[in-house]
């Protein structure tokens, strides 16, 4: 005569479970908290140019930086495939997704940079007085660096 035993349930609080397999749970339900938030705050990022300011709206990495901490004279728009010096090689504390790029980076000229960056063809490189460039994609990077520079005149 056969005769099948099964085993007896893991109970969840055992050392296993507790030690273990609990911590690995948890961390990768943070992962998915952190790239569903990250995924959904990407389309809210604003670049707002005012008279004194260029205030960036992005979690964790978006600022207000007064106009005169821009150096303007040295702003342009490039196209990053064209200028691989200003290509982003190590990302220190950021996001790299396909198609998006946000948070500090090193570029490979090895300036520190701030992306908030979704298009490498039509991109603005903005230095500041504060050790870093920003690296971004405005909707309208032409209209962006102008409105920049005719705020920095008045």
């Amino acid at each position: 005569m056969t005769e099948t035993f099964s085993l007896i349930p893991v109970a969840s609080r055992t050392p296993l479970f507790n030690w273990i397999l609990f911590p690995i749970i948890l961390l990768i339900i943070g992962a998915v908290v952190l790239l569903a938030s990250t995924l959904l705050s990407i389309p809210q990022i604003k670049f707002i140019v005012s008279p004194q300011e260029l205030k960036i709206t992005y979690p964790f990495y978006g600022r207000t930086i007064p106009l005169q901490e821009l150096k303007l004279t040295e702003a342009r728009l490039v196209n990053i495939q064209k200028e691989p010096d200003l290509k982003p090689i190590w990302r220190t504390n950021g996001v790299g997704l396909p198609g998006f790029g946000g948070g500090w980076f090193k570029l490979k000229n090895k300036e520190r940079a701030l992306l908030f960056l979704s298009d490498t063809k039509q991109a603005v490189y903005l230095p500041t007085t504060r050790g870093y460039v920003l690296l971004m994609s405005p909707e309208n990077p032409k209209r962006f660096l102008e409105r920049l520079k005719q705020n920095n005149h008045h």
